[in-house]
């Protein structure tokens, strides 16, 4: 019953942190976004790009020290979470190109939705397929 509580504190820890680490990320990503969208006049999906890399050493730096622990080695587990961090990147990009372009919807509100809705599948692959974190 312990261990079980124990895992149990430890993957709220893991979320917490997870949660914590990538909302200061999208933060910055996401007033990056506006910075260059809205002030500078970039286009929406170049700006998405630049925000979205903006945040990338940032969070695998922190994820893999505090949030899981990860005793992988650096260069495959960065080249694991680019390669994770790419495949939403375009993800995103797709699905904003769609509901803006196709279907009117405002870039910055459905960029905000996308974020929403990428972080726990982000939460899930990092977990597993990077840090090799395998306690729930």
């Amino acid at each position: 019953m312990q261990l079980k509580k124990l895992i149990k504190k430890e993957f709220l820890r893991q979320i917490f942190l997870f949660l914590f680490i990538g909302g200061s990320a999208t933060i910055l990503n996401y007033l990056i976004f506006i910075s260059l969208f809205k002030i500078l006049s970039l286009h929406y999906l170049f700006a998405v790009t630049i925000g979205y890399l903006s945040g990338l050493l940032f969070t695998f730096i922190l994820n893999k020290k505090h949030t899981f622990h990860s005793k992988e080695k650096t260069g495959k587990s960065m080249f694991l979470f680019i390669l994770l961090n790419l495949f939403f990147l375009l993800i995103n990009l797709e699905l904003l190109y769609f509901f803006v372009e196709l279907i009117n919807i405002n870039a910055t509100t459905m960029y905000f939705l996308l974020l929403i809705f990428t972080t726990p599948l982000k939460f899930i692959g990092s977990k597993i397929l990077i840090f090799k974190n395998f306690n729930w």
